[in-house]
């Protein structure tokens, strides 16, 4: 891509792909949190610094790392989770740096003019909601969704990015782990984080599963040997 947006650490945000050109990371100046989008294929970009949020250090590791007998968030934790439908409204969820203790504060901004400003609209505790990452729906509600035990799915909910409503998805992902991968777009496709079900759905909150491993006596789930239903 010949013109790139001045971002460190860039990667690309949840959107499909009529909804432009999204990448989250790091601002190349005041490594605070940004975002870029671009609606012409990356000729030009409309690049967003969240200033009220913390610098994150450029000599932070990418990933968690054990430091004098404790655990520390890496960079890449701090970067934006964006998430549009429709190229116009988007979500970005930001973990706010901390130096001092373990980062807790989740600050959700929502814009309405294709990345060109946004507002902060909710904080959330990480700790109490277990918030992970988020994507959009086609009537560009925010679902993010929680590290949360299976054998349910759990999402939170909003309209407006200003409060969340829980909404469980039972009998998910019961023989792997409910991290999702999901893929932008209608319909979403999900899989679950150990790769043992697959799921569906059009609006991005109803789900049904279409593929899911058989996990038979002596034959652990993913094994090559173990056979879909």
């Amino acid at each position: 891509m010949a013109h790139q947006p001045n971002l460190r650490r860039a990667r690309l945000g949840s959107a499909p792909t009529q909804a432009g050109i999204w990448v989250d990371g790091l601002d190349a100046v005041t490594h605070r949190p940004a975002t870029a989008v671009s609606r012409d294929g990356g000729r030009t970009w409309i690049t967003h610094t969240f200033a009220g949020l913390p610098a994150v250090p450029p000599s932070l590791p990418e990933d968690v790392q054990k430091r004098g007998g404790k655990y520390v968030q890496g960079a890449k934790w701090y970067l934006p989770r964006i998430a549009s439908y429709d190229g116009r409204t988007a979500y970005a969820m930001v973990l706010a740096y901390s130096a001092d203790a373990p980062a807790d504060r989740i600050a959700v901004f929502r814009t309405t003019d294709a990345g060109t400003t946004w507002t902060l609209t909710s904080n959330l505790s990480q700790r109490e909601t277990l918030a992970y990452r988020g994507y959009a729906t086609p009537d560009n509600a925010h679902v993010i969704q929680t590290l949360a035990p299976p054998p349910q799915l759990h999402l939170l909910v909003s309209t407006d990015g200003r409060s969340y409503a829980p909404r469980n998805v039972d009998g998910f992902a019961e023989e792997g782990s409910a991290w999702l991968s999901i893929g932008p777009g209608t319909p979403f496709l999900a899989l679950s984080g150990g790769g043992f079900q697959a799921a569906m759905s059009e609006d991005g909150l109803a789900w049904r599963t279409i593929w899911k491993f058989s996990c038979i006596r002596d034959i652990p789930c993913g094994s090559p040997s173990a056979s879909p239903n």
